[in-house]
C-alpha cells in the first residue's frame, strides 16, 4: 500500500474509506524536486513541517508566459 509504495518509488498515495482520487499522498523529497523539474519548474524554497504538520514548497515556472 502506501508505504510499500513511498518506499519503492519515493510517491505513495491511498484514497480515503468511500472516495476516489482524494486521499493522502507521502511524497520524497527527491521525488518530489524530479518531478517539478521534468514539469519545467524550480523550486524556489522547501520548508519542511512548518504547516500543521506539512511541509511547504514554493515553486515557479521557468519558462513564463509573459
Amino acid at each position: 500500500m502506501i508505504k510499500d509504495d513511498f518506499r519503492l518509488k519515493g510517491f505513495g498515495f491511498h484514497d480515503y474509506p468511500g472516495y476516489k482520487n482524494y486521499g493522502v499522498a507521502c511524497i520524497a523529497k527527491e521525488w518530489f524536486f524530479g518531478a517539478a523539474s521534468c514539469a519545467g519548474l524550480e523550486v524556489l524554497e522547501f520548508r519542511r513541517d512548518v504547516w500543521a504538520g506539512q511541509d511547504v514548497v514554493v515553486v515557479r515556472r521557468l519558462n513564463s508566459l509573459s
